[in-house]
């Protein structure tokens, strides 16, 4: 299985749907999940968790102990805003399927099989 920006893919979700064909200490090691560092929709889930989208499936941080194998993705179009830096953009939210992007690759390499990249 693999989560693209998908917050909401939280452990007990992802338990349940792998539980047909995975014992539940392996789902690991069958779920991926790749964000791309411009895109604002899991960055809703690791700002507020539970109370929106779910949290972030490719946000590896100890906490949140989801257990999914990050693809890495291009940052995606940000928003230039001067002195404040780069800001997130919706733009970025559809580039994960760009051919440019190393996410593609990634998942590209899990659906033939191969693994993460």
């Amino acid at each position: 299985m693999i989560g693209a920006a998908a917050p909401r893919t939280d452990d007990q979700w992802t338990r349940m749907i792998c539980s047909s064909w995975e014992a539940p200490e392996h789902v690991g090691g069958h779920v991926y999940a790749t964000a791309a560092a411009n895109d604002p929709v899991p960055m809703i889930g690791d700002v507020f968790g539970g109370l929106s989208h779910g949290a972030n499936p490719a946000n590896d941080l100890p906490l949140i102990g989801f257990g999914a194998t990050v693809i890495e993705s291009a940052p995606g179009t940000g928003i230039d805003a001067g002195l404040l830096g780069e800001l997130p953009s919706p733009v970025a939210h559809s580039e994960y399927w760009e051919r440019t992007n190393p996410a593609l690759a990634g998942m590209g390499h899990v659906i033939a099989g191969l693994g993460a990249p």
